[in-house]
């Protein structure tokens, strides 16, 4: 194909992928970003100590050999550059007090949980049963595996967990890694196979070194991504884009822009230039969180080491948690999610110093919700979290930030708290699905689109989506 000019708006992962992928093709790719750093959501930021924290991922999906993100990093030339850890144990749980641990691998985890519920074994047998049919086990026929989404796309991952786990203490086990608002079988279902079945892995260096040296690559092969490029508007003729316009009046031109922004943003910008927005009047927003980040000096958190992420709380039902905490209301026993970064990589801090990253889901109310309301909230997770799990926060913090669903809201136009912003519904990823066109048909959103599972390796394939459906466009205009 004759090569042709892109501008993508925004560098989180899924417009970082596209860039890469549009190279490899021999297009000219301008990255613009209104941030000081690339990433969004798979971002992160360095203290005045030297300590490195990752923003909100830390572990990944689609990184085992073979998986798309290990390909892609193949395909970058990164391989000797970036290296993934394997996760062993994936969650423990502490719940109402009893110790809950997940570790990867489905034959393990289904011997694990039998070994620590011994009362649920027939319950834990029929939960995997269908994991494994999603999977496509033992069945390799398509049309069956084709029957098997058209039986179960329409139902709900709590109904699900209630018809098959009569032990509310392993039901919300079970759940406490998912989204939990009247969230989709097929998409947890996804989450619950690509987490532990295929079992995530760890970045050494963290999720943000991965995406400096991305961006590092792509402006290797002629590629350029300028930071603190905001995009305020766009110049359409004859539904096309010609330019975009940025917050400094300068103006970009190209022969096609992918948006890996806030689709409703980018929605309102087009119904204020007269063109239809994007169609997402019947798509909820998902809830947000809150994050706080530490550093301990002195302290021993050895017992930590080696697991991805712990939680904490008093309920042993989840969905009751989060159908509480959609109302806006806060929850009597919120979940407490526990990053010990430090102690799955060393070399994110000095010798010493411990790095916890804490995260505690919620929904935003602009009207009620402020900045005070989130420091005395976070004063509030940090006193259970000294109290029931990590008495140390007490006495050997020299570090401390807090960013609050106002903050997501200023990066990345939405305070949905994922990297799309989107709950995972059955409306949302089984009926009415993104959309990566848009009214303007040089205009494609990248890094929207629902497809079974999530995470990083939605991400990707949204990217090669909208790089698909750009090249088609081109195509068809070259033979006009």
């Amino acid at each position: 194909m004759q090569s042709s000019s892109f501008i993508i708006v925004g560098s989180g992962m899924a417009g970082l992928v596209a860039a890469w992928r549009l190279l490899e093709r021999g297009h000219k790719v301008l990255v613009l970003e209104q941030a000081d750093r690339a990433g969004g959501y798979f971002g992160g930021f360095t203290n005045a100590a030297g300590d490195r924290f990752d923003l909100a991922v830390s572990h990944l999906l689609g990184g085992l050999p073979g998986d798309n993100l290990s390909t892609l990093i193949s395909s970058l030339g990164l391989d000797d550059q970036v290296s993934f850890e394997a996760v062993d144990i994936a969650d423990v749980m502490t719940i109402k007090g009893r110790r809950v641990e997940l570790p990867t691998g489905f034959d393990r985890l289904e011997q694990s949980l039998g070994e620590q519920f011994p009362d649920s074994g027939p319950d834990i047998h029929i939960f995997f049963q269908f994991m494994r049919a999603f999977l496509g086990e033992g069945n390799g026929d398509s049309r069956e595996k084709g029957r098997f989404m058209m039986r179960n796309y329409r139902r709900e991952f709590e109904a699900f967990c209630a018809e098959t786990i009569v032990d509310p203490v392993l039901r919300s086990a079970l759940a406490m890694r998912i989204q939990c608002d009247d969230s989709s079988l097929m998409i947890m279902a996804g989450f619950i196979t690509e987490c532990y079945a295929k079992g995530m892995v760890y970045p050494k260096g963290g999720v943000h070194k991965l995406i400096d040296a991305i961006v590092e690559r792509i402006r290797q092969v002629g590629g350029t991504v300028e930071f603190g490029a905001k995009v305020t508007d766009f110049i359409i003729l004859d539904a096309r884009v010609d330019s975009v316009v940025l917050a400094d009046g300068s103006v970009r031109t190209a022969d096609v822009i992918l948006y890996n922004g806030d689709a409703p943003t980018l929605s309102r910008t087009l119904e204020a230039r007269g063109h239809p927005g994007i169609d997402d009047e019947c798509r909820r927003r998902g809830h947000s969180s809150l994050s706080i980040f530490l550093t301990l000096l002195d302290a021993d958190l050895s017992r930590f080491a080696g697991v991805a992420r712990f939680y904490l709380t008093e309920t042993d039902d989840v969905f009751e948690t989060y159908r509480v905490l959609e109302t806006g209301v806060l929850p009597e026993n919120p979940v407490i999610k526990l990053h010990f970064m430090s102690r799955i990589d060393d070399g994110l801090s000095v010798d010493g110093r411990d790095l916890i990253r804490v995260e505690v889901d919620m929904y935003h109310d602009s009207a009620v919700h402020d900045e005070d309301f989130y420091a005395d909230y976070a004063r509030q997770i940090e006193t259970i979290i000294a109290h029931d799990l990590v008495p140390e926060i007490d006495t050997h913090v020299v570090y401390r930030r807090v960013v609050t669903p106002i903050d997501y809201e200023r990066w990345f136009g939405h305070t949905g708290g994922s990297a799309t912003g989107w709950a995972h519904d059955v409306n949302n990823y089984m009926i009415h699905r993104m959309n990566q066109r848009t009214s303007i048909e040089n205009l494609f959103i990248t890094g929207q689109w629902g497809e079974h599972g999530s995470g990083l390796p939605q991400l990707i394939a949204s990217a090669d989506k909208s790089v698909t459906l750009a090249e088609q466009w081109l195509r068809k205009r070259a033979a006009a």
